[in-house]
């Protein structure tokens, strides 16, 4: 029509117009109809906005989304989280609005803040349709999410989802990448929850069934192991999957799956050639891993030793037929059978024994399996804990071990008051006079315990009724200090030296008396003890229960002869100790006695100086009543009043200038 002939420049103009005016209209007629779409919008309520357009390609109402695109509205329009329409329509699975966005020119491999993208959005829901549009149209098959560095097909194994799965690995999805976290792969996590249909598939697609993650140095086969899906681990071994792989742990698929307890596991491991007795380090770093958190305060362990220390009798049984060394320790010097001890597990432990565990190794505090057995028998039930201690005795128990503080199992059970147990060890030749470090003996272990015949059966049994330890306590002084009455009586009747002393001077009547045991300081009193004698610091059994506020034994002393105006090292008499203590009913009951109210100690304070100075106002008001004198003074020339006023103990300084 606009040929090169001699009217070319007319016509040239003519057809520019014509492409202006035709221009023109079209603008006019999108002007037109953007207009009517917003004005539409309006009328529906729907705010011609962002957020409103990527809202309705969620919901998937395409009529709305055509009149947002038609009103002119980007396709690529965000929230400020990222999100847009496309990605909220394959959350969505709305496949006509991801059509109708892609043709609208969407960008296919746009992030959200997470870095997520419109086909990962596709892949969480499972929506088939929808992945297979954006990945034909050109989106990412292995873009990365931002926190994790995770891939669609990490996320598609995760959730099992097969088909994604091999649609992504049709698409050409890496198989072999890792997540930035801990460089786990699709492989691993699919080992890791017991897929094996999709362990299978991305083993076909050429995934490196030996690859180990970077943070904890974990293979396929240690995750399956630990989930313990024999169809998974199969898969992996027949795959070609190292047995003797070690994680940075130093842990073997054997111990993830000994850990769990997955006989199955177990037995296709040592099958395949697993080593039985690889030892497992755990540095008591806490991490993150749920195997790390489970060994967190054992290291260098044997599966033997953690399959019975979790009382998994049936992979026991492997390991050992497997040739699992019986009696190898960890790193605490602990065996299979001292842990089983510990957890009591009977049955496990009788086991072991039968195949040549060693009842007498000691871990790194000296402790051995009968020693650990008898700890734990308030964990057991009784018949349990019987069968315990009698079933290591007869394989062989040595029962006078020391453990690192020099303590015997005779000195627990004594303490512990197990009468029964007591007579079990006694009859195997335990050592009655053994001492631990404190030259502690079972006796003086057993003289707090109310049950009166652990003392009978170790007296009958020869133990030293005055035997001391090394700070020079008896077992009546332990007796006395706890008030056992009882006890106290027996070890009277057995020739116990009531007038023994401790290296700083204590005598049992003291002790009693310091506790405020008025039915033992009576039971010793009538036995002969002396009331006045003195410690090494000059005090007698009236000062320290005094000092303690023990009113009714500070009666019971007074009564027997104590010399109430005895005086300690330092010049502190009873009444004084009493004042110190704050004690009213102690400083009436001395004073009632007679006591000297205006006695000075060393520092030439009376007990109306001391009372002062502490605020003590009714003790003050005691004291003034029973005769003191408010005018002495002190070595530095001081009075109560002074002390008072330095003090501003303003009611004390009234009541002394009336007594003035």
């Amino acid at each position: 029509m606009c040929g090169n002939d001699d009217r070319r420049e007319p016509i040239w103009r003519l057809c520019s117009i014509l492409l202006l005016c035709i221009a023109l209209i079209f603008i006019v007629s999108c002007t037109n109809r953007s207009e009517n779409a917003i004005k539409e919008l309006g009328q529906k309520n729907i705010p011609f906005n962002e957020k409103s357009f990527i809202d309705s390609a969620r919901k998937g109402d395409i009529e709305v989304v055509k009149l947002f695109l038609t009103a002119g509205m980007d396709p690529n329009a965000r929230r400020k989280n990222g999100m847009t329409a496309l990605m909220s329509a394959a959350s969505g699975g709305s496949t006509k609005i991801i059509e109708l966005l892609l043709n609208a020119s969407a960008d296919v491999n746009t992030k959200n803040q997470n870095g997520e993208t419109a086909l990962m959005s596709a892949a969480e829901t499972g929506d088939i349709d929808s992945v297979k549009i954006l990945l034909d149209a050109g989106a990412d098959v292995n873009a990365k999410d931002k926190q994790y560095g995770r891939t669609l097909l990490m996320f598609a194994v995760k959730r099992g989802d097969t088909d994604t799965v091999r649609m992504l690995l049709d698409a050409g999805a890496d198989v072999n990448v890792e997540d930035k976290i801990y460089g786990g792969s699709a492989l691993k996590f699919a080992a890791g929850i017991g897929d094996a249909e999709t362990v299978k598939i991305l083993l076909d697609a050429r995934a490196d069934v030996n690859a180990r993650d970077k943070k904890y140095g974990r293979s396929a086969l240690m995750y399956a192991a630990e989930k313990g899906n024999s169809e998974t681990v199969k898969i992996l071994l027949n795959a070609g999957a190292k047995v003797n792989e070690k994680d940075i742990d130093g842990c073997t698929p054997l111990h993830y799956a000994a850990h769990k307890g997955n006989w199955t596991a177990v037995k296709m491991l040592l099958a395949a050639g697993s080593g039985v007795n690889t030892k497992c380090h755990i540095d008591l770093d806490p991490g993150d891993s749920p195997l790390r958190l489970g060994f967190l305060k054992y290291f260098n362990m044997t599966a033997l030793i953690d399959s019975s220390r979790k009382g998994y009798e049936d992979i026991v049984q492997l390991l050992l037929s497997a040739g699992a060394e019986v009696n190898i320790k960890d790193g605490s010097g602990q065996t299979a059978l001292i842990y089983v001890t510990k957890e009591g597990h009977f049955s496990i432990a009788k086991r072991l024994l039968d195949n040549g565990a060693n009842v007498n190794v000691k871990d790194k505090d000296n402790q051995t399996a009968l020693m650990y057995a008898y700890k734990k028998m308030h964990a057991y039930k009784k018949d349990s804990s019987a069968k315990f201690l009698k079933m290591l005795l007869a394989a062989g128990a040595d029962v006078n071990i020391q453990d690192t503080d020099g303590n015997t199992i005779l000195m627990s059970v004594s303490k512990k008051g197990d009468a029964n147990a007591l007579k079990m060890l006694l009859a195997t030749n335990a050592n009655i006079h053994a001492k631990d470090k404190k030259g502690r003996r079972a006796l003086i272990f057993a003289a707090c315990k109310k049950d009166v015949n652990i003392v009978k059966i170790l007296l009958a049994a020869g133990a030293d009724v005055n035997a001391k330890d090394k700070g020079g306590n008896t077992a009546l002084m332990e007796a006395s200090n706890c008030g056992n009455e009882t006890v106290v009586g027996k070890l009277l009747d057995a020739g116990a030296d009531i007038e023994a002393k401790t290296d700083t001077g204590w005598t049992a009547l003291m002790k009693a008396a310091d506790n405020g045991h008025n039915i033992v300081v009576k039971t010793l009193i009538k036995s002969g003890a002396d009331v006045n004698v003195m410690n090494k610091f000059g005090e007698t059994a009236l000062m320290r229960a005094a000092s303690r506020g023990r009113d009714v034994p500070v009666k019971t002393l007074i009564d027997a002869g104590a010399d109430v105006d005895a005086v300690n090292n330092s010049g502190l008499t009873a009444l004084m100790n009493a004042v110190l203590k704050g004690s009213v009913l102690t400083a009436q009951t001395l004073l009632s006695a007679g006591t000297d109210v205006n006695v000075k100690n060393n520092k030439g304070e009376t007990a109306l100086i001391l009372a002062s100075s502490r605020g003590s106002l009714e003790i003050v008001q005691t004291l003034l009543s029973g005769g003191a004198n408010p005018n002495m003074k002190d070595n530095k020339g001081k009075t109560a009043m002074m002390e008072a006023i330095n003090k501003n103990y303003a009611e004390i300084v009234h009541l002394l200038k009336q007594a003035e």
